[in-house]
């Protein structure tokens, strides 16, 4: 009576095989990747945006740690002493706000006053 082989073609050995070199392997490893960058992004805290005027306050009452300017975006990023609250929204201890052009000046000069521990 002849054995039979673990290699049959329906058998565990064959499916594996089959799973490791087709196409399904880099399916499923496209779709976990995925899946993975798509939670990393909802989860990930970047600044919440505020108005300029609101940042503005914020510098010249004293309740800012750090601020970078991106002098090309005309963007500046807080890093708050405390979360940032209006109403019922919790922004968190960084914000970030848009300004134009004109306003420039205006910007450093409340960021010169801030009594900052570091800024770029």
């Amino acid at each position: 009576m002849a054995q039979k082989s673990n290699n049959s073609p329906n058998g565990p050995d064959n499916f594996l095989g089959r799973l490791i070199n087709g196409r399904w392997l880099w399916a499923i490893v496209i779709a976990i990747v995925v899946v993975a960058f798509s939670l990393s992004s909802l989860f990930a805290q970047g600044a919440r945006q505020v108005d300029t005027n609101v940042g503005l306050q914020l510098l010249n009452d004293h309740q800012v740690k750090s601020a970078k300017i991106y002098d090309g975006d005309q963007r500046v990023e807080l890093q708050l002493k405390e979360d940032y609250k209006q109403g019922s929204n919790n922004y968190g201890s960084s914000v970030k706000f848009y300004y134009v052009q004109p306003r420039a000046e205006e910007v450093v000069r409340a960021m010169n006053g801030a009594q900052l521990e570091s800024y770029t």
